[in-house]
């Protein structure tokens, strides 16, 4: 039923649009010595010479013609270009050997070395966290990386060593695992803003055999010895705790932004990454991993 509606409106909508308007004169007829390829023009009574005239244009990414126009004397927008995965990786090999000092052998060398590692250490962390510690390269570009154990290294974390693709330390019989690293390091602050202290700073490294460092800004009416402060931690953490104190601030509520400086020991050691939390809430900042060699614990 609908194709018998429209159709009969559509036939009236050709009508009326092709009918002329009241009054008006019809086309002038084509003048026959126009030819079959030049068309008349009624406007101006005469024939029209088609030419073939192609505008220019310049493809675009998507290999679409683009029809915009450059005003005269200004040169064009360069297009945005893509990286390969190949051409990126150079250039930021190229960045750390030209910061390190290295060539691009020995930066190459170290980015493989800092890829096997980092493989196997979260291989290890899935299936072994109450041992896991941690990863660290060497101090060399290319040298042997460490993994570090808590306890003896069992059969698991042996085997996956000796079937890898570089020469990988096993640091073993270390005391705590990364996540009672962690456990404690908590403790360690919420015991110092226990005490009082508004500005503290903890935290820890897997090469530190189980050290966790701390910080605090002197405040009025509380202690500025770091062994008065230390005795009053949990009986045993305290052994484990290396505290300095300091005038000036250590952490502010200023907002903080990826790339800013990280400092341990009055020293820039590494700029920071992305803000993170842990199941229990608590805050924190990552450390930029390209710059892994001023933060080799990672």
């Amino acid at each position: 039923m609908s194709k018998l509606l429209l159709l009969p409106m559509l036939a009236l909508l050709v009508l009326t649009v092709s009918a002329p308007p009241t009054g008006a004169q019809p086309d002038p007829p084509k003048d026959p010595d126009c030819g079959a390829n030049t068309p008349y023009d009624p406007r101006t009574n005469s024939c029209t010479e088609v030419t073939d005239q192609r505008q220019e244009s310049s493809p675009n990414q998507a290999g679409t013609p683009s029809l915009e126009t450059v005003p005269a004397g200004e040169a064009p927008e360069p297009s945005p270009v893509v990286q390969s995965d190949e051409d990126a990786l150079a250039q930021d090999l190229a960045l750390v050997a030209a910061a390190a000092g290295w060539t691009m052998e020995e930066a190459a060398a170290d980015r493989r070395a800092a890829d096997v590692v980092g493989r196997i250490a979260v291989q290890v962390a899935a299936a072994r966290p109450d041992i896991f510690v941690g990863s660290a390269l060497s101090s060399e570009p290319g040298g042997a990386p460490a993994l570090y154990i808590k306890g003896p290294a069992d059969q698991f974390v042996r085997n996956l060593v000796a079937n890898a693709e570089i020469d990988i330390k096993i640091v073993e019989n270390q005391p705590f695992s990364f996540d009672e690293l962690g456990e404690r390091m908590l403790q360690v602050h919420r015991a110092l803003e226990a005490r009082g202290f508004q500005n503290v700073s903890t935290g820890f490294s897997p090469t530190g055999g189980g050290q966790i460092r701390a910080g605090v800004t002197r405040q009025p009416g509380l202690p500025d010895d770091p062994a008065e402060i230390l005795s009053g931690l949990p009986a045993e953490l305290r052994a484990s705790v290396t505290l300095t104190v300091s005038d000036a601030p250590i952490v502010s509520d200023d907002s903080a932004f990826g790339g800013m400086q990280l400092r341990d020991d009055g020293r820039n050691e590494c700029t920071s990454g992305w803000s993170v939390w842990n199941a229990t809430g608590t805050t924190g900042v990552t450390g930029a991993g390209p710059l892994h060699r001023y933060q080799p614990d990672r």
